[in-house]
């Protein structure tokens, strides 16, 4: 026990873990491998919709044809019959349209987006969302936008409208906050796209960010399903969408889904003196300073630095600013990195609750980004482009 006192001290575990997980990427699968036998499966299964029933199924009936599942998604653009679409049951407010529901919508082809607005993967898909809208919406396609918020501050109407303007949404959003709507779907993704024909039906659905060119397919099949064939010819991109860069994964900094921390002491919900640690490995951070860590978020009590190790070419991070006048000064490498839209001369001056870009390189490298950080703010989640 003293050994392994002095191990955890020393920060030896944490080093011994990352020197396996290199070593070894696929260690641990086995231990969650028992999810995925049948019997646990179905027993999970009819756990969930137990619980649904007793929650008030009869209004998500629609979704009850079991075929319309997360782990089997369909092939890419290839459509099939998942059964009728959920009723939009959502109680939120509506943006840009008057409350809508499936049986009005028959006779359309219903695309059904769920999103949040500080999730980078789905602001990235908004472009797209646009031009569909813009070149399908008057032969019959209708976009609808679910938002079910990730972080507390999302679940603020107003907070919602202005991201609605600000990213240039101009179709129709329903605020989803107690993931009523999630819950139809089964949904477990940011962004999630739902392909609905004409009769109402679910035909298919696509998790994540690419696949647009299959995605446009789709709806320009169903539209031509519905008597509606799209008017210009289909424009297939020359060099396709491309080969992912490697870039380091969605970092939360709450303790509710914290993930490459590097330090000894992760305490939860109250003020800590922190040091940062002499040496970052890739993908992991820190801070020094007095912090206070939350289920969401962090929290400074005054000033604080924070250091991460990241791979990428843009780095984002959701901020939450506390008090008027907050500051935060960025280096990357030692220097003032170069500026982006809410970047300028290494100073970023949050005023609002939204997802910030902190940094623009022309490729994907390693680099170590420093915020220095003065007045009080709250800081979510670190995302990489």
């Amino acid at each position: 026990m003293v050994v392994v006192g002095l191990g955890i001290g020393f920060d030896l575990d944490r080093k011994f873990q990352t020197l396996v997980l290199r070593a070894f990427p696929s260690y641990g699968s086995g231990l969650t491998v028992l999810e995925t036998v049948e019997p646990v499966t179905r027993a999970l299964e009819e756990r969930r919709t137990g619980s649904a029933a007793g929650a008030g199924s009869s209004e998500v009936s629609g979704s009850a044809s079991g075929e319309l599942s997360w782990r089997n998604p369909p092939e890419t653009g290839q459509t099939s019959d998942y059964g009728p679409a959920p009723e939009l049951i959502a109680k939120g407010a509506w943006i840009n349209s008057e409350p809508l529901t499936m049986e009005e919508l028959k006779g359309k082809v219903v695309l059904v987006d769920f999103w949040t607005y500080s999730c980078i993967n789905c602001i990235r898909t908004i472009p797209y969302l646009q031009e569909w809208h813009e070149k399908y919406s008057s032969q019959g396609l209708v976009i609808i936008g679910v938002h079910s918020p990730e972080f507390a501050f999302e679940r603020n109407e107003g907070n919602l409208r202005k991201a609605v303007e600000d990213l240039g949404v101009s179709w129709p959003v329903v605020q989803d906050n107690d993931f009523s709507q999630w819950r139809a779907y089964d949904n477990r993704y940011w962004p999630a796209h739902y392909f609905i024909d004409a009769g109402g039906r679910v035909r298919y659905f696509h998790f994540g960010e690419g696949k647009y060119e299959a995605s446009e397919m789709v709806i320009r099949e169903l539209l031509a399903e519905a008597g509606t064939p799209a008017s210009e010819p289909f424009a297939q991109s020359e060099s396709g969408e491309g080969r992912r860069e490697p870039r380091t994964p969605e970092t939360y900094l709450g303790y509710g889904r914290s993930s490459s921390f590097s330090g000894a002491d992760y305490a939860q919900d109250k003020s800590v003196l922190f040091s940062l640690p002499q040496e970052l490995e890739i993908d992991e951070w820190g801070f020094e300073g007095r912090w206070t860590i939350r289920e969401q978020f962090i929290e400074n009590d005054e000033t604080g630095r924070l250091a991460l190790r990241f791979r990428g070419k843009k780095v984002f991070l959701v901020i939450q600013p506390v008090e008027d006048g907050s500051r935060i000064e960025l280096s990357l490498d030692g220097m003032i990195p170069s500026d982006t839209e809410d970047v300028e001369q290494g100073v970023l001056e949050p005023v609002e609750n939204r997802l910030y870009q902190l940094v623009d390189l022309e490729a994907s490298s390693e680099h170590l980004l420093e915020l220095n950080v003065e007045g009080r703010v709250r800081l979510y989640a670190f995302t990489f482009g």
